[in-house]
């Protein structure tokens, strides 16, 4: 014989501003905004596409009929798992489940041996992500600066060159030099 308990373990805390009526008139409007006003699509692939599933093309402006997004929401997957470098499954976006990641893209960071403000460097990019790839409760890392040491046109492949040979599952070094 045992007995039961209604003891849970691990429940992720909730706080929640919106009733379920306030949510649901939330969505209402939104439907409505993507009817009326719709949104700027640069991509004419994407509006050509959009225009064949249905949507009102003006130009670049894309408006959506409300059937269209309910389509659209309801297809979705109710998980979406993302993978590490290895292919193994990492995070799972579903239902309540929260996760916890860096912040992504400043332009100055707190110089951890001068305790001084300052402009991140390329370096500050690679330290950052040896620092968040060792922190077991970190369950993503963005880039965690804006490198002021190299051409802004091309900094996004500068910084992710530091995040991926700062972290375990190396890639193998691209031929030739990054861009300058």
């Amino acid at each position: 014989m045992y007995t039961r308990s209604n003891h849970t373990v691990n429940v992720t805390p909730r706080f929640r501003i919106l009733t379920d009526d306030q949510i649901g008139e939330l969505h209402y409007a939104t439907l409505e905004v993507m009817r009326r006003t719709g949104v700027e699509v640069q991509e004419p692939a994407a509006v050509e596409k959009l225009a064949q599933a249905g949507c009102h093309v003006d130009g670049r402006r894309v408006r959506f009929p409300a059937h269209l997004v309910e389509w659209a929401i309801d297809s979705a997957p109710s998980c979406v798992m993302l993978c590490d470098r290895s292919g193994q499954p990492a995070v799972a976006l579903q239902g309540e489940r929260a996760y916890f990641g860096t912040g992504s893209d400043t332009p100055n960071i707190v110089d951890a041996e001068t305790g001084e403000r300052r402009p991140v460097l390329k370096e500050d990019v690679a330290r950052t992500s040896r620092l968040v790839d060792a922190l077991p409760n970190i369950a993503f890392m963005m880039c965690s600066g804006i490198a002021s040491d190299v051409p802004q046109a091309v900094s996004d492949i500068h910084h992710f060159e530091m995040m991926v040979s700062n972290t375990p599952s190396r890639l193998p070094s691209p031929p030739g030099a990054w861009p300058t």
